[in-house]
């Protein structure tokens, strides 16, 4: 896709923006569209009726679309009010020392320096990954508007969601992980149907900034391997089906090895032993033979003291006398090497003869 797909209705008087990324560590990716002709209103019945469906409630339709897209292709999106921002730019960058937000639940929130926040000249404006600001969120007045979608971190935004005792939509997704290809797909997906819903049109081009592009993972199986864990007796094709059923792309299938690259969706895909759960998922588990585990027992002649020690015991019991078994027997050379004082209880020891 690209900012002329047709869907897309585009404005011949671009409004421009700036963006910047300072900590490229904590956002790899941020993605921005500016749109006008902006009309607030009440969302289509059909997009309010599947978001009460997915239990999320209704606001209006730009706020909508973004919990519509959330939804619908898992990345997490954000509307800010354009005529709102200082600038108007955007800085994603960590919080200055005694930085505050107005968060969009109208609670005031206090920023540490190591917290990553979306900004414009002046002062956050959202808390990136996590939540927006009530200063500049969309309202029944707003016509212009930016629409962020963005990669950040996962480590980063749960620092931060557990420190503002937070957790919300995008917080949930973006602890997890979304799709750093998926970014740009989303935010053309978010304007187009904010085009639909609300009557505006992109103003100017989509900015997409990808300091460091995301390198797909690139993993191997060994089948021998998988037969093993899985106790099955799977052929290398067979495996190889199972891998391409979930989006990696082999390169190299053979008795030894099977490799290809992770699909960038599969963030959880990080080593040889989660190809194999996936194998094991998609054969079925009731496909999996059971078998009960074996060990083998060793025997061995007893000791010529342990007859000695059975017959002695025999003859004292046939002539009337009673087996005690009790703790062992104890010198007081090793009751005192324990340092205990005189009057110490576990001092008084019974004697025996």
């Amino acid at each position: 896709q690209s900012p002329n797909h047709p869907i897309i209705q585009s404005s011949n008087h671009p409004i421009p923006i700036s963006i910047s990324i300072e900590v490229p560590d904590l956002c790899g990716r941020y993605t921005a569209a500016v749109m006008k002709g902006i009309k607030i209103a009440p969302s289509p019945h059909w997009m309010a009726m599947r978001l009460q469906a997915s239990g999320i409630r209704p606001i209006n339709n730009v706020v909508d679309v973004t919990n519509y897209v959330l939804i619908e292709r898992g990345q997490p999106l954000h509307a800010f009010d354009l005529d709102m921002l200082t600038g108007p730019a955007i800085e994603v960058r960590t919080a200055r020392p005694g930085e505050k937000i107005k968060a969009i639940d109208g609670k005031q929130k206090e920023l540490r320096p190591d917290m990553l926040v979306i900004a414009d000249v002046e002062r956050p404006i959202a808390v990136a990954g996590v939540m927006g600001g009530a200063e500049t969120e969309v309202n029944d007045n707003t016509k212009r508007i930016l629409i962020e979608s963005a990669w950040f971190v996962p480590t980063q935004v749960r620092r931060t969601s557990k420190a503002l005792k937070t957790i919300t939509e995008s917080s949930y997704r973006f602890e997890r992980g979304v799709d750093p290809e998926g970014v740009i797909n989303a935010l053309y997906r978010t304007v187009e149907l904010i085009g639909q819903v609300t009557g505006g049109c992109l103003a100017g081009e989509i900015k997409d900034i990808y300091p460091k592009p995301y390198k797909p993972g690139y993993l191997s199986i060994r089948p021998e391997r998988a037969n093993k864990l899985l106790g099955t007796g799977l052929e290398p094709g067979q495996i190889a089906q199972f891998l391409e059923r979930i989006g990696i792309e082999l390169d190299h299938v053979d008795d030894k090895k099977i490799k290809g690259t992770v699909p960038t969706y599969r963030l959880d895909l990080k080593e040889e032993v989660d190809l194999i759960e996936e194998i094991a998922r998609l054969h079925g588990f009731p496909n999996i033979p059971t078998q009960v585990p074996r060990a083998g027992i060793a025997a061995r002649a007893p000791e010529p003291s342990q007859g000695l020690v059975h017959r002695i015991r025999t003859i004292l019991l046939s002539q009337g006398m009673t087996e005690v078994i009790s703790y062992s027997f104890m010198s007081p050379n090793e009751i005192e090497a324990l340092g205990l004082g005189k009057n110490d209880p576990r001092m008084q020891m019974v004697s025996v003869q």
